[in-house]
């Protein structure tokens, strides 16, 4: 079988081969790219009562801080969070940090909460958060996560820890040396691949 240079075939993808080349060292340099990436992170803290939302529905509202470990460099969390006492379920905001100070935003909603039994101040809870952009890094990104935790009573709030797994998007913009390299690396392909042909006649 002859591989000519001249086929058609070989042709058209040795210009498809230098076109994507040219794309990709050419891309402006502040083309972003999305990766979606784990998202896996347990959270220990403590969040004390601040007042009430007259209704309806009553709410207790809360403020909480915890500190964070896992992935994406989280270290820390502020949590805003407003609990119904006829259902028992709290929704609110989270912002997680890292310590070079990115913030990621979350909302989130307890789909269940399970009081203590008589004699004893241990709570569970499970639920969701929806991530809904953030700063630096996080800017823009978006996903979502479950968690499920339990948390302890105490005279002023109580204490907790949860474990959130899901994923997220994040918006990012690859080094302009980067696309460069990614796109050149493709134009010596495209050159063996002729001389190769070439050899072959």
């Amino acid at each position: 079988m002859n591989f000519s240079f001249r086929s058609p075939k070989v042709g058209f993808m040795l210009a498809a081969l230098m076109l994507v080349g040219l794309a990709l060292a050419s891309a402006p340099a502040n083309a972003q790219q999305q990766v979606t990436l784990p998202f896996e992170i347990t959270v220990s803290g403590a969040l004390q009562g601040v007042g009430t939302i007259p209704g309806p529905p009553l709410l207790f509202e809360n403020l909480g801080t915890g500190t964070v470990s896992g992935s994406l460099g989280l270290t820390s969390a502020s949590l805003h969070l407003f609990l119904n006492p006829a259902t028992g379920v709290a929704f609110g905001d989270t912002i997680y940090m890292t310590a070079s100070g990115d913030s990621l935003f979350s909302f989130t909603n307890d789909d269940l909460v399970v009081f203590p039994p008589p004699g004893s101040d241990m709570l569970t809870f499970s639920g969701t958060e929806t991530f809904t952009g953030g700063t630096g890094i996080f800017a823009g990104a978006t996903g979502g996560a479950a968690y499920t935790g339990t948390g302890v009573i105490t005279p002023t709030g109580n204490t907790f820890t949860y474990t959130s797994r899901g994923t997220i998007t994040l918006n990012v913009v690859p080094e302009p040396g980067t696309l460069a390299l990614a796109g050149m690396g493709l134009l010596p392909l495209a050159g063996a691949v002729a001389r190769k042909r070439r050899r072959s006649n």
